[in-house]
């Protein structure tokens, strides 16, 4: 039993941090439209789903702080009080609290006692002045009391028919619980029953079976009992009726009509209490209804809401080496079936091939994150740094659906937040300084992410100060970067900022000018196979480019033999092949060559990797892709098309650039992938 609450408990968690994630996004638009109900809902639903989940399964503290917030966004969403730029901060701030709570090893600690304290503190402020201001505006309490005192408030009876999604147990949902918090409500009279019960061989006790007709008394109105079933409703039926603007179970005869009906066991009919509930009420539709088929399967479910399932990065990375593993062999395969020609062989292997690489594009698909995952913190840096710092800063995202592999995403979110952090500190002006030069008074930043070929490319990009290149070279000089008097372009120069220790910022503060960040983001973009480029103009604005490969774990390469060495050129950077006599590169000083009438500079790769051995006479040129260009590269011969399948070379040859990774073979030997990016690189500023 404890192994099975703690399975609850864990998924729990992952739904609330969801929820929190929900609910930091729906903020953050919030404070962009304040009157957007929409907004308004979705943030009171996020936080009571918080509420009651957290004192489900044990977390009374978050549910405490929940329940605070919600009081507030309860009279929001009523109209009572207006969403306020103070409101809005204190909540982003209990959202960073609601996170701690969540963490075990955080919840108890002294630090967030202390914010729990203090954000409590400034809720219950809130409400104390926004009741003030609510009580001059209209003179009095008792005045807005009486004013608020609507039909919706106004004691009722309400008729509730709830029948229990078929799957709602197996989310660890306890159905009396929802009953016990009608019950909060007001007074209760339900009368259960069942419906459909399979035979014995059939039946599963994690199915619900059982519905129930309810009746409740109260003056919260509609939206508390609806409130109820938000845990629910997605996959449940749930009508709400509200039948008498009185209490009918004051009623001794109501209540014996309804003790009368409750043992027939069957559903109640509204008509069969038509003598107590009157003409006056509209019966026709109920004033709440969230329905579904009662017993629809878990697959029809799934389908007809979001089809997406959580499963764990464990699983994920399980399933990518278990790909891993059956590309290897399936080379392995290709390899027999090649040696002994037999036709069956060779039709079965082709058909293996091409489901493995279905089954590997599909496993690929399954770990990409689109960048859009990463936007809420950016957005709530920018807040909450600009506002920190006295700017005013737009954020806007374009292409956000680009995917990256998972361990690129983490990997690229500390440089990311570092790139915005110094764009609103460095790059954005003071709003007053902004206006001197012709600008709007608010600065712009604008993350955008796209294809190129084979890798992706994310921009930040920024409307303010720009750097200015003389700045970077005097700076330099005087910290002994580079020597007084030599020849540094503009490009150069802003590479400068990249080095450890370098900061053009003569104040040091909390955000930056300590000279630690920019080289940590280029270690750390390097680290996941990426480079980081630069382009900058005075008074005009800042783009930070990072260009990164599409995938780290299985590409389709050029297997090419250099000497007695194999390589792995990524083939979605090969554009062609061209066969060439090898005497034509030795006669070549300026490294051009012409293929099929076209101009191509190219590099030798046997003697620029220092691989020896005397060249046949025939080699083979492949021309790849290199940014705007393409660049030949000259091999002995191409073997053919692979599925290579990357492993890291280690920490010893962490610091060479050419070669990105191995591949091991379908016979055990061991293949080199090169990075012809890194190699034209290299080369063209050795040339």
């Amino acid at each position: 039993m404890i192994s099975s609450f703690e399975n609850f408990q864990s998924k729990f968690i992952e739904e609330a941090l969801d929820n929190i994630h929900d609910l930091e996004k729906a903020l953050l638009e919030l404070e962009l439209s304040p009157g957007n109900k929409e907004l308004i809902e979705r943030v009171f639903r996020a936080m009571h789903s918080l509420k009651g989940g957290g004192a489900m399964f044990g977390f009374n503290r978050l549910s405490e702080f929940t329940h605070r917030m919600e009081n507030i966004y309860d009279l929001v969403r009523s109209g009572q009080i207006q969403v306020s730029p103070n409101l809005l901060s204190v909540t982003l701030k209990s959202v960073d609290l609601l996170k701690d709570l969540l963490n075990p090893a955080l919840a108890e600690s002294i630090q967030v006692n202390e914010r729990f304290k203090k954000l409590a503190a400034a809720i219950d402020d809130i409400l104390k002045i926004e009741t003030q201001m609510l009580i001059a505006s209209v003179g009095s309490r008792l005045t807005k009391a009486e004013e608020s005192t609507t039909a919706d408030n106004q004691m009722g009876t309400y008729y509730i028919h709830f029948y229990p999604g078929k799957h709602v147990l197996e989310n660890g949902t306890n159905l009396l619980y929802l009953l016990d918090e009608l019950h909060g409500l007001g007074q209760v009279f339900a009368i259960s029953g069942v419906r459909e019960v399979p035979s014995l061989e059939e039946f599963n006790p994690l199915h619900s079976y059982i519905f129930w007709d309810i009746f409740v008394a109260t003056d919260q109105g509609q939206n508390a009992l609806s409130d109820v079933f938000i845990f629910v409703e997605d996959d449940s039926t749930i009508e709400i009726h509200k039948i008498s603007s009185s209490n009918l179970l004051d009623n001794a005869n109501f209540v014996d009509r309804l003790n009368e009906l409750s043992g027939k066991q069957n559903e109640i009919e509204l008509s069969d209490l038509s003598d107590f509930i009157g003409e006056s009420q509209n019966l026709s539709e109920p004033c709440s209804q969230v329905s579904e088929p009662v017993y629809a399967s878990l697959e029809e479910l799934k389908a007809r809401g979001n089809s997406s399932i959580r499963v764990s990065s464990e699983k994920i990375d399980g399933l990518m080496n278990l790909v891993s593993e059956l590309v290897i062999s399936q080379e392995r395969l290709n390899m027999i079936a090649s040696r002994y020609q037999i036709a069956e062989l060779k039709m079965v292997t082709e058909n293996i091939q091409k489901l493995t690489g279905q089954l590997r594009d599909s496993a690929f698909s399954i770990s990409l994150i689109p960048v859009e995952s990463l936007l809420t913190r950016f957005q709530r840096l920018v807040r909450d740094l600009s506002g920190e710092l006295g700017k005013q800063v737009s954020f806007t995202a374009t292409g956000t659906d680009t995917e990256l592999d998972k361990t690129m995403i983490e990997s690229l979110t500390d440089p990311l937040l570092h790139i915005i952090r110094n764009s609103i500190d460095h790059g954005i002006e003071m709003p007053d300084e902004r206006q001197r030069k012709g600008k709007q008074p608010c600065g712009k930043i604008s993350l955008n992410a796209f294809y190129s070929g084979a890798n992706v490319v994310i921009q930040v990009i920024d409307d303010g100060a720009g750097i200015d290149a003389k700045k970077i070279r005097k700076k330099a000089i005087e910290k002994g970067f580079i020597k007084a008097g030599g020849d540094l372009s503009d490009e150069d120069a802003l590479k400068l900022i990249f080095l450890p220790g370098f900061s053009t910022s003569s104040v040091v503060t909390e955000v930056s000018g300590r000279g630690v960040g920019m080289d940590v983001v280029n270690r750390n973009i390097a680290a996941i196979r990426g480079e980081v480029a630069i382009d900058s103009e005075p008074d005009k604005g800042t783009t930070i480019s990072i260009t990164l490969p599409l995938v780290l774990s299985i590409i389709d390469g050029l297997l090419v033999r250099i000497n007695q060495t194999l390589y792995v050129i990524p083939l979605s950077l090969t554009d062609r092949i061209y066969p060439v006599n090898s005497q034509l590169l030795n006669r070549n000083f300026i490294n051009l060559i012409t293929l099929d009438g076209v101009q191509y500079p190219f590099f030798n790769l046997r003697q620029e990797l220092d691989l020896g051995g005397n060249p046949s006479a025939r080699c083979q040129m492949v021309v790849v892709n290199h940014s705007e260009m393409r660049v030949a590269l000259a091999v002995d011969q191409v073997l053919g098309k692979i599925q290579a399948v990357l492993k890291p070379l280690g920490r010893l040859y962490h610091d060479q650039k050419m070669i990105s990774a191995a591949t091991i073979m379908g016979d055990g030997t061991i293949a080199l992938v090169l990075d012809t990016n890194a190699i034209i690189k290299q080369l063209s500023h050795q040339s």
